[in-house]
């Protein structure tokens, strides 16, 4: 299945009924915000300003489109690098512009521009990737701990990540039966289907309560209805 197919088949996931409830009911359910969020928390400790006045920095420049990570990376064909120079000029000049002496606004401009190769570099321009290897190393410890005889390991594991999902809100999947049964009759496979999530910033976690509202919605309409007396 192509990309743009696979894509589509996401979004039609949000157009079944009881979508909108479930993505509203998760905090992170647009990645490009737990980026963002990482911005925040990086400007608040570069900037010797409040931490109020950070987020508010960081929210004016998201609104600007200039925290776009992926225009802050250099292109190895483009040798004159005028889209990344016009990027981080104009970053530059709004960030003085809100009262940041010159040294901090230049400071924070190298901190974006080496927070992006990184970013690019280990998570492919996508913070869920890095967090989700950090999950599946913390999946892959607690696993060891917690080697319950009571239970079986498959049911431990689906346990520990359904916990890791809650309480730590990191984006890994359950990898459920009803996420396979989709895949299969979509057509498409579960690493196709994460890589799509994962370009349009859908959080697994929220894709995964998605199928399941499918499986629910068409379990519900193939169901025969019964007769009224």
């Amino acid at each position: 299945m192509k990309d743009d197919d696979t894509h589509l088949l996401i979004r039609k996931l949000l157009t079944v009924e009881g979508a909108g409830r479930i993505v509203r009911s998760h905090r992170w359910r647009n990645e490009a915000d737990r980026k963002h969020e990482l911005v925040v928390a990086l400007f608040t400790r570069a900037l010797p300003i409040a931490d109020f006045e950070s987020r508010n920095l960081a929210d004016y420049l998201r609104s600007l489109g200039l925290l776009d990570l992926s225009k802050w990376i250099d292109d190895p064909d483009d040798k004159e690098r005028k889209p990344v120079t016009i990027v981080k000029k104009r970053a530059l000049e709004e960030v003085k512009g809100k009262g940041i002496k010159a040294s901090d606004a230049s400071r924070l401009v190298d901190l974006l521009t080496e927070l992006a190769s990184i970013v690019q570099r280990f998570g492919g321009g996508k913070v869920q990737v890095m967090l989700r290897e950090a999950a599946e190393a913390a999946l892959s410890e607690l696993l060891k701990t917690l080697d319950l005889k009571s239970l079986p390991a498959a049911k431990t594991r689906e346990a520990v990540i359904f916990w890791l999902q809650n309480v730590a809100s990191f984006p890994i999947s359950l990898e459920h039966e009803t996420k396979t049964a989709f895949c299969k009759e979509a057509g498409v496979s579960p690493k196709d289907l994460l890589r799509a999530a994962d370009d349009l910033n859908v959080n697994v976690v929220v894709l995964d309560d998605l199928i399941l509202n499918w499986s629910i919605a068409k379990n519900r309409k193939s169901s025969p209805k019964k007769n009224k007396k």
